[in-house]
C-alpha cells in the first residue's frame, strides 16, 4: 500500500469515491458478446460521452462536486475491471442495504446478505459507467449457469442496461477461485494494453470484490501467489498503462480482514521502486449515507 494509506481496519466507508469500475452478462436470447481473452478493435475507441455535472448530479442523487469527480475520473481511467466474487459465501445474512423510507423522508440500513449489498453497488457503478460510456468490466469468479459470466458496459451500445440487469440476476456458487481468476486477468490486461492505442498516458483501475482468501491453490501459498500477481499487475504495461489496485471487502469478519491486511504488507515490502505501485485496501463506493448503492 502507498505510504500513508489507511489499513482495511482502519478505513470509513466514505473514503475513496472518486474511482469507479465494472464485468458481463449472456444470457443465450443475447446476442454474442466478444470473449475477454479477444482483441479489442483499435480503430473503434469509446469517446466518453460529455455530461453536464448537474445533470449527472440529479440523475444519481449525487452532490454536484461529486458528480464532477466521477466525469473527471474518465479523462484518466482508461480501463476499469471488476473481480467479483460471487462464492456461495456471499448468500452470507451480515450485509447491509441503504433503503428509502417508505415515506420518503429518509433512508434506512436493512440487513442483508453481501450479494444483495454488493448487486446495489455494481448496479449504480453500472449505470455510472453507461451514462458517462466509461469503458467498464464486471468478472464474476464462478461463472453461473446459462451466463458468460462478465459484461462490458460503457461502449455506447443500446443493450447495456439489459446485460447489467441480467448480470444482477445470477445468483452466487461455488468457491472462491481468486488466484485463478486474477491471473487469467492479468493476462488479459497486458494483451488489451497492447492492442488499445487510448491507453497510452492513463491508467486502468483493478477492483477485486470479495468476502474472502483463495481456495484454487494451497493455502500455504496464498499469500506468495496473490502478491505475485499484484507485483506483475503493477509492472508498468505497454503503452506506458499504469494499474491501480483496490480492494473492497465484503465482510469485517477477522480472518479475511487480516488476510488482506497480510497482503498489503508483504506487496508493500516486496514493491520497493515500482513507480506504477498503488493498491488501496477500500470499501470503494460502499458509502454509509444516501450516495450510496
Amino acid at each position: 500500500m502507498a505510504e500513508g494509506s489507511p489499513k482495511l481496519d482502519e478505513l470509513d466507508d466514505e473514503d475513496d469515491i472518486e474511482n469507479f469500475e465494472v464485468p458481463s452478462s449472456k444470457p443465450e436470447e443475447f446476442r454474442p458478446r466478444p470473449n475477454p481473452s479477444q482483441p479489442i478493435n483499435p480503430v473503434t475507441p469509446v469517446t466518453p460521452v460529455k455530461i453536464c455535472a448537474h445533470e449527472l448530479a440529479k440523475e444519481f442523487c449525487l452532490p454536484t462536486g461529486i458528480a464532477e469527480e466521477f466525469i473527471k475520473s474518465t479523462e484518466t481511467l482508461a480501463r476499469r475491471y471488476w473481480l467479483i466474487d460471487n462464492s456461495a459465501s456471499m448468500t452470507s445474512q451480515d450485509g447491509h442495504r441503504y433503503m428509502n423510507d417508505s415515506d420518503g423522508g429518509g433512508h434506512r440500513m436493512d440487513r442483508s446478505t453481501r450479494w444483495d449489498e454488493l448487486k446495489d453497488t455494481l448496479h449504480f457503478v453500472g449505470r455510472m459507467a453507461i451514462k458517462l460510456q466509461a469503458w467498464t468490466e464486471f468478472r464474476l469468479i464462478n461463472k453461473p449457469p446459462n451466463h458468460s459470466g462478465y459484461i462490458r458496459l460503457g461502449l455506447g451500445e443500446n443493450d447495456e442496461v439489459d446485460l447489467l440487469m441480467k448480470f444482477l440476476e445470477t445468483i452466487p456458487l461455488g468457491h472462491t477461485p481468486l488466484c485463478t481468476c486474477l491471473k487469467n486477468l492479468e493476462n488479459d490486461i497486458k494483451r488489451h494494453a497492447e492492442q488499445v492505442k487510448d491507453l497510452e498516458g492513463k491508467y486502468i483501475c483493478v477492483v477485486i470484490s470479495t468476502d474472502g482468501e483463495p481456495t484454487d491453490v494451497a493455502q500455504s501459498k496464498w499469500q506468495e501467489t496473490v502478491v505475485q500477481i499484484f507485483i506483475n499487475l503493477l509492472h508498468k504495461l505497454a503503452n506506458g498503462v499504469k494499474t491501480h489496485i483496490l480492494i473492497r471487502p465484503c465482510t469485517d469478519v477477522d480472518n479475511i480482514v487480516k488476510f488482506w491486511n497480510d497482503i498489503d504488507k508483504n506487496l508493500d515490502a516486496s514493491s520497493k521502486g515500482f513507480d506504477e505501485f498503488s493498491l488501496d485496501v477500500s470499501a470503494l463506493f460502499s458509502l454509509k449515507n444516501q450516495y450510496s448503492n
